[in-house]
């Protein structure tokens, strides 16, 4: 498609967004591509299939659009913010902080920008400088509450002090703001009553909060359900848990794992803290070295060909993963990918990496669902949104551990949450010894560790061990009975 006039761009760009609006994600791809192709190096069509590529989780894609983008027009503030998110995304936290940084020497008025620099400079551990870009966000556009949310996690709000004062005089105007600020508001909110005491208050814009999240989806967690009964169902007990010569023999990796709010960062940073660890954080590797991958009935092929195609292939696909988290740090002994929905391939990582450690995080369920439920998490975590989804999440998360544990017995260690807070060294020299690494006293003193975090926990981390999250959900009473009854099966036991 050869385009020579800016009217037959902006038909492409006006058909696209058509194809997008009608739900022809695969059209609109098409049609911009070939555009492209064309010869059209139109930065309103490379900005267009960028953000496509960025919405759809494509984000090395979309990286490089936006940097061909930006190159073409480097005074736009827009594309240097996308680009930062991609950036972040791909987990390159310091190239994000400059991308950010960028964008608002361009714009200073850039609320977005200033909140996102913000975010960047709370990932890499400067707390102080992430609140000062917070508030430069607030004062730039005090309808865009994001910065209010981010600023309450990284702080302990009082009775009556100027930030609480701040937050709840919003209340006054909550319904003549667009929604997505209100569910920021409700979120922050809902923190800034919790650190008060006044828990059924605080409940209450969690709530509305999660309600207003959810309102528009089409969504239903059994699908996912579905998808953990088939896995579990075509991995089920057979030879190929106890075979040999397969997968890549690297003990590179160390996979945490579990329900998200479970401890994994706690964990992993406790691992990170060792002279020879590397936290890597949570990343997408294995799911890119998954892709294509289609299982069978024993998994393991009889037939010779037929098993000789399939150790190279679980081979190749580990070797794939290991080379791209080695990327990443390459003299590290250990690196961690601390992703907790891997816990769906515990037996595909047993395959891949026979060699990698596995740690399962766990923590009571109710605290892990509350503490879920609490966060306004962003696309994919859909089930978070309402107490009962949760509940069943986590219902479908608990079966599937217990198969893995009975066709994989020893294959993972598994940490309670109650007690590394209750005896951190035992706990943190069980997690080293299972490791195969040496002792060192640093693991202890994880809070005074020195690297990026890009998870809701980025201010916990850095805090030393403490008590006060343990049977939290006690304070909530009656507000959280449809998560109490979706998880009765498993209390009762």
């Amino acid at each position: 498609m050869r385009l020579s006039r800016s009217s037959d761009i902006e038909e492409v760009l006006k058909q696209s967004r058509l194809d997008l609006s009608a739900g022809k994600k695969a059209d609109a791809e098409k049609r911009m591509v070939a555009a492209l192709s064309g010869g059209a190096n139109n930065v309103q069509l490379l900005v267009a299939l960028a953000d496509f590529y960025r919405v759809e989780g494509k984000y090395l894609k979309s990286k490089q659009l936006y940097e061909k983008s930006h190159i073409l027009d480097p005074a736009s503030d827009y594309i240097l913010v996308n680009l930062g998110i991609v950036y972040r995304q791909l987990g390159n936290h310091e190239q994000a902080k400059n991308a950010f940084s960028l964008a608002v020497q361009r714009n200073r008025k850039n609320a977005e920008a200033l909140n996102n620099c913000g975010s960047s400079h709370s990932v890499l551990g400067d707390l102080e400088s992430a609140k000062h870009y917070f508030e430069q966000a607030l004062e730039a556009n005090p309808n865009y509450t994001k910065p209010l949310l981010n600023i309450g996690g990284l702080v302990q709000y009082a009775e009556g002090d100027t930030y609480s004062q701040r937050l709840i005089s919003y209340l006054e105007r909550m319904d003549e703001l667009p929604e997505n600020s209100q569910i920021d508001l409700h979120f922050a909110l809902g923190k800034c009553f919790e650190d008060h005491g006044q828990y059924l208050t605080s409940m209450d814009h969690y709530l509305k909060g999660n309600a207003l999240k959810s309102k528009s989806l089409d969504y239903s967690v059994q699908t996912v359900l579905e998808k953990m009964k088939a896995r579990e169902e075509i991995m089920a007990p057979g030879p190929w848990t106890k075979e040999e010569n397969l997968g890549c023999n690297s003990d590179v990796p160390i996979f945490v794992l579990g329900m998200p709010r479970s401890g994994t960062s706690l964990v992993e940073q406790i691992l990170a803290s060792h002279s020879q660890v590397y936290g890597a954080g949570e990343l997408t590797v294995l799911d890119r070295s998954l892709v294509g991958l289609k299982l069978h009935n024993g998994i393991v092929p009889e037939a010779t060909d037929q098993r000789i195609l399939c150790q190279k292939d679980f081979t190749a696909r580990g070797e794939f993963y290991v080379e791209q988290v080695k990327s990443l740090a390459p003299q590290a002994k250990r690196i961690v990918d601390k992703l907790p929905m891997n816990f769906v391939h515990i037996g595909l990582i047993h395959l891949l990496l026979p060699n990698a450690k596995i740690v399962h995080c766990r923590r009571h369920p109710i605290d892990t669902c509350l503490s879920n439920f609490k966060i306004s998490f962003g696309e994919k975590m859909e089930w978070t949104y309402d107490l009962d989804s949760l509940g069943a999440y986590y219902l479908g998360y608990d079966k599937m551990m217990t198969h893995w544990e009975k066709i994989l017995p020893g294959k993972f260690l598994t940490i309670d949450y109650e007690d590394v807070v209750s005896d951190l060294e035992t706990q943190a020299k069980r997690l080293i010894s299972h490791c195969d690494l040496e002792w060192e006293e640093a693991c202890l003193q994880f809070h005074k560790t020195e690297r990026s975090v890009h998870t809701a926990s980025v201010a916990q981390v850095r805090r030393k061990i403490y008590s006060s999250s343990v049977g939290k959900w006690e304070k909530y009473g009656k507000t959280i009975q449809p998560l109490m009854d979706k998880l009765k099966p498993l209390l009762e036991n």
